[in-house]
């Protein structure tokens, strides 16, 4: 279906002019006090109470915002106050560490130094006890080769003790008398 145009708008009927066109509720009132000076007094009054109101208002805006400016600034005294405590304590705490990480370097430097030290003197306590060792095995050697020579003599003066008492016994052998 194709679209057709709107009819032209025709005239009104005479009775329809003589009609007042339509009015909202407050255009209607205010026609009505229009021509009084009372809606003018109304309408300063009502407009200086809104303008005492929005100044009021403003004014408490700005002494909220000027609170809210002292709070923010007062905030960030103290977060940089605080930051700078953080801050100076950080730098204190990475002197401590710097000043005991020195300190244990230097420790540790000691007892390698300590433990070195100790490596010379006992692989010159070790080499000692080796040399006193095989002095002591060389003397037992020596007191083993000394008793065995002494029991070799005992069993030779033994011997030439035996043969002197036999000997002595064959010399003084008394002739034996008989009788008999």
């Amino acid at each position: 279906m194709a679209h057709t145009p709107d009819p032209p708008p025709t005239a009104p009927a005479a009775d329809e002019a003589l009609a007042a066109p339509r009015r909202g509720f407050l255009r209607a009132g205010w026609d009505k006090f229009s021509d009084n000076i009372v809606p003018g007094v109304v309408v300063a009054v009502m407009a200086g109470l809104v303008l005492f109101f929005f100044n009021e208002t403003n004014d408490r805006i700005t002494r909220f915002d000027e609170s809210v400016g002292d709070q923010i600034t007062e905030t960030n005294d103290r977060i940089t106050r605080f930051d700078e405590s953080v801050g100076d304590q950080i730098t204190e705490t990475n002197d401590r560490i710097t000043r005991l990480d020195t300190e244990h370097d230097a420790r540790f430097v000691r007892l390698e130094a300590n433990q070195q030290q100790l490596a010379v003197t006992l692989a010159a306590l070790v080499a000692e006890f080796s040399a006193f060792r095989e002095d002591v095995y060389a003397r037992f050697e020596a007191i083993e080769a000394r008793l065995t020579r002494l029991e070799a003599n005992q069993q030779e003066i033994a011997v030439t003790l035996a043969r002197l008492v036999a000997l002595v016994e064959a010399h003084f052998e008394a002739p034996t008398i008989q009788l008999g």
